[in-house]
């Protein structure tokens, strides 16, 4: 498993995109991670990379409400194959 923090904006597409598709070409799976606050991505690469549920789940671990409430709003989608 990798995980691959990027940058995200202007003048950081070149990058993600390049960062993307040899991810895609090397991992059986491809998740991107990310939250709309932020101005990064997260890469997840693997054989199996885990589906938003089983990040949802540790959405009860934080004590603070405004933790827990960022923690619903990240968003996980699994990235086309290279194919």
């Amino acid at each position: 498993m990798l995980a691959v923090n990027l940058v995200t904006g202007p003048g950081h597409r070149t990058m993600q995109s390049a960062t993307r598709r040899i991810l895609l070409a090397s991992f059986a799976e491809v998740r991107t991670v990310k939250s709309p606050a932020a101005m990064n991505e997260v890469l997840v690469a693997g054989q199996i990379a885990a589906p938003a549920s089983r990040l949802r789940r540790c959405r009860t671990l934080f004590a603070e409400a405004a933790d827990r409430a960022h923690w619903g709003k990240i968003m996980v989608r699994r990235l086309p194959s290279a194919a």
